[in-house]
Formats: structure tokens, sequence, C-alpha cells
């Protein structure tokens, strides 16, 4: 099973930068990581340079607004969709692993939640995690409507 971070960020590269080390660090083994930058976001020219990880991928383009940012450019083989930005961090070494685990179990017709560290917003999915065959059925990650 594949795993796709779809990585939406803009004017914090630093942030970028150490969420990019967290998922390296945290996954059992390096998964895609599709980032979304801006072809306006100025703090982001040269980032390629300072990447240190050759599972990394950015789309350059136009976004006009967050959702959109995060809906473009998915392509590619990928199996699960971990969307993903600059205010997120993974907490458990493996994460990658407990994912796939939970699709095995349940199918890639669905989406998958686990309740952040925040306890009043135990069942708001601020990370969605969606197997490929949901998001086929829609064709997006959040609707843009």
């Amino acid at each position: 099973m594949k795993i796709l971070v779809n990585f939406a960020t803009r004017s914090r590269p630093e942030k970028f930068l150490a969420c990019l080390k967290n998922i390296n660090e945290l996954a059992a083994s390096p998964p895609d990581i599709l980032v979304k930058a801006d072809t306006d976001d100025e703090t982001m020219v040269g980032i390629e340079d300072k990447i240190p990880y050759d599972n990394v991928r950015i789309a350059w383009g136009e976004s006009n607004n967050k959702i959109h940012a995060i809906n473009r450019d998915i392509t590619g083989d990928w199996d699960v969709l971990v969307n993903f930005s600059d205010d997120q961090v993974f907490v458990r070494k493996g994460w990658d692993l407990i994912i796939k685990t939970a699709f095995n179990e349940h199918g890639l017709d669905k989406i998958i939640h686990w309740p952040d560290q925040c306890p009043y917003r135990e069942r708001l999915i601020s990370m969605s995690i969606i197997g490929r065959e949901l998001y086929d059925f829609f064709g997006y990650v959040y609707n843009n409507e």
C-alpha cells in the first residue's frame, strides 16, 4: 500500500522544512510527498536546494485559495492520501504503518480519522486521510463549493 502525503504550504519555509523532517523521520519508510507551492510565494524561491530528501516532488502553480491548492495536481500512483500542512506534525514513529493497517482492515473507500491532541476537537477531522477509492469517487480532498 502506497501513501501520498499531500502537503500544501505557503510563506513558512522554515516550518515547511521542519515538517518534511518530521514526516520522514517518523515514517517506517519514506512516503511520496507532493508539495503544493504557489508561484507567487517569494519565500519558497530556491527551496528545492534545501530539501535533503528524494521522496519530495513540488507542484508549482497558482492557487485561488487553500482549498484550491490542496485539491490541485494530485497525480501519481498511490492508495492512501494524507492531507498535511505546515502546522501539523506526526507524533508516533511508524505513523504510516498505523494508517496502512487501518486501510487494510477497512478498505480504500473510506476516510479514516484519529482525534488530534485538542480534546474539544475530538470529532473534527483536522488531517484528512483518504483511501483512493473514496478520493476517486469525489474527485477532490475538500469540496470547493
